[in-house]
């Protein structure tokens, strides 16, 4: 019995550690992850990733709803689309904004990566 419960155990704790991911280290990492996440449908990361005011919740959800509203089909292009980035500019150390097309629509995406405390995060960029 012993035995059992130390390998559930063992497992579960196996299985959270997959689950976790890891801290973007950079603000072209951070904005890499997040587009990623929102092209793979992966909201609840890209939420994690983003900065916590109302601008960047309702940009988020917009993205969201546009992802969810569209076809089986769509969502499979998108997330197997390309990612180009048309620029990346860093503003110092603690800021970059980062422009990009997916292969699917080429539409052209800004986004501002900033340096908080916690780490790096997303936020839209007009």
């Amino acid at each position: 019995m012993k035995h059992t419960l130390l390998l559930i155990l063992t497992a579960v704790a196996g299985l959270a550690a997959c689950s976790s991911y890891e801290a973007p280290d950079s603000a072209m990492d951070a904005g890499r992850q997040f587009v990623n996440a929102t092209y793979q449908g992966n909201f609840k990361r890209a939420r994690q990733l983003l900065a916590t005011d109302d601008a960047s919740r309702q940009w988020l959800q917009a993205l969201e709803n546009s992802f969810r509203s569209g076809d089986g089909l769509r969502r499979d292009a998108l997330s197997k689309a390309s990612i180009n980035i048309r620029s990346f500019r860093p503003e110092g150390d603690t800021a970059a904004t980062l422009e990009y097309l997916n292969a699917y629509n080429n539409l052209p995406t800004r986004l501002r990566c900033r340096l908080q405390p916690d780490g790096w995060v997303v936020l839209p960029q007009p």
